[in-house]
């Protein structure tokens, strides 16, 4: 018997910041079951508006901000996603296990982050993690 599919909160959009909507990097993504017999575990895939799958690497398949609202908002989908890219100083940092979905307690290590990191956080779907939107200059090794 497969795993139950993993409940995601709700895109809350209005808590997403302008600077953000107005970057046209958006997709949506849907819960899927990969693997078989006991491997069998869901995986976020991402989707195109028009229920086609899409690419994080692919730009074709991303869509501006109100266009993933509006498909959201139809049904469907389970989430909404952005892509990183490297092309600008938009970074994300991501924190799982780190919230009590619960409670909305965080762990302290999340905590120490979130108060070093200026951006955008919001809560992550499976309400366990928070995701951190913000600038930075990061200088690669070559």
């Amino acid at each position: 018997m497969p795993p139950e599919k993993p409940k995601s909160l709700p895109v809350l959009f209005e808590h997403i910041p302008v600077e953000l909507k107005l970057t046209p990097r958006f997709c949506l993504w849907q819960y899927v079951l990969v693997g078989d017999g006991d491997e069998q575990s869901w995986t976020k895939v991402p989707m195109q508006t028009n229920g086609y799958r899409g690419s994080s690497t692919n730009p074709d398949t991303w869509a501006d901000f109100l266009t993933v609202q509006q498909a959201y908002q139809r049904g469907g989908f389970d989430g909404i996603g952005f892509v990183f890219t490297g092309d600008d100083n938009l970074i994300g940092i991501d924190i799982d296990d780190c919230r009590d979905p619960e409670t909305g307690e965080l762990t302290q290590f999340a905590q120490d982050i979130m108060a070093q990191v200026t951006g955008y956080t919001e809560v992550s779907p499976s309400g366990t993690g928070v995701k951190i939107f913000t600038r930075a200059d990061l200088k690669r090794a070559h």
